[in-house]
């Protein structure tokens, strides 16, 4: 009876194992994929494992291969492992009860599959993936190593799956296509969220916000046609100039002598009021 139970204990523990290796591997994909680049080019610096993340992260084909891979094998041995270990005795043991009788092979079966898929689900994904989402870079340089490894040692599995998932695209017409790390809607997403937690205020925010804009206006929409310049020209009297400025208020004038083709310089109105008024 004792040699029964030890036996169950460690068919528990292997399926145990299993689960906590698929989870690793759910854990990093996650962490690897969700990683900020300029965060993790900083780590890579200092830690080796940042840079083999970053590896991983500029041949994701590679990458994702070797998980799904490993993910893949790791659910059909548990299921083939828990089903051959576990359903197959409930099942006889369901039997002995007339009100399942000949149905307890099913009845077991369906227990265990629902039961394995519950915890696979839990402690295999949603736990290692929240788990990857509180600090993915530091996630990813952990694991980062043997994921490499991995994926070296299943590298003919994995060129035959890159190269499949290259051909298919191709034929359905569709294109790999590098898009940009950081776009201007997540920036606008990141300056809001700062404002927000406090992070940085409003004033800098604006700041920020007319940044963006302006690199958005074409250089012609700032212009001025020549024939609409406001300038003041030494050549002629303090009156029409002083008469400029009242109509026309700016900060500052360009100034000419006789005309746009020859440009003095840049003078402050304060300044120019100032010598108007002296002379």
């Amino acid at each position: 009876m004792d040699e029964i139970v030890q036996s169950y204990i460690f068919d528990v523990v292997v399926i145990l194992l299993l689960l906590l290796i698929n989870g690793i591997l759910a854990m990093t994909e996650l962490a690897i994929v969700s990683s900020n680049r300029i965060k993790m080019e900083n780590l890579s610096k200092k830690s080796l494992g940042a840079k083999l993340a970053l590896e991983l992260i500029d041949n994701p084909g590679s990458f994702l291969s070797t998980i799904q891979i490993g993910i893949t094998i790791i659910g059909i041995i548990s299921g083939a492992f828990s089903g051959q270990r576990f359903a197959e005795p409930m099942g006889i043991w369901l039997n002995q009860f007339s009100w399942v009788f000949g149905y307890g092979n099913l009845v077991a079966f369906t227990f265990i599959v629902i039961l394995v898929t519950y915890i696979s689900i839990v402690l295999g994904e949603l736990i290692p993936k929240r788990i990857a989402m509180t600090k993915p870079e530091k996630v990813a340089s952990f694991f980062a190593r043997p994921i490499h490894l991995l994926s070296k040692i299943m590298y003919p599995f994995v060129f035959v799956l890159d190269v499949s998932t290259k051909v298919i695209l191709k034929l359905c017409n569709q294109k790999e296509k590098k898009e940009s790390t950081v776009t201007e809607e997540e920036i606008h997403s990141v300056m809001q969220q700062g404002l927000e937690e406090g992070t940085i205020d409003d004033f800098e925010h604006k700041v920020f916000q007319k940044v963006l804009q302006f690199g958005d206006r074409e250089a012609s929409v700032m212009m001025t046609p020549r024939i609409k310049v406001i300038y003041l020209d030494i050549a002629d009297s303090l009156e029409e100039n002083a008469e400029k400025i009242l109509q026309n208020p700016h900060r500052y004038y360009p100034v000419f002598d006789g005309g746009l083709d020859n440009f003095l310089g840049i003078i402050d109105t304060k300044d120019a009021l100032a010598q108007m008024i002296q002379r």
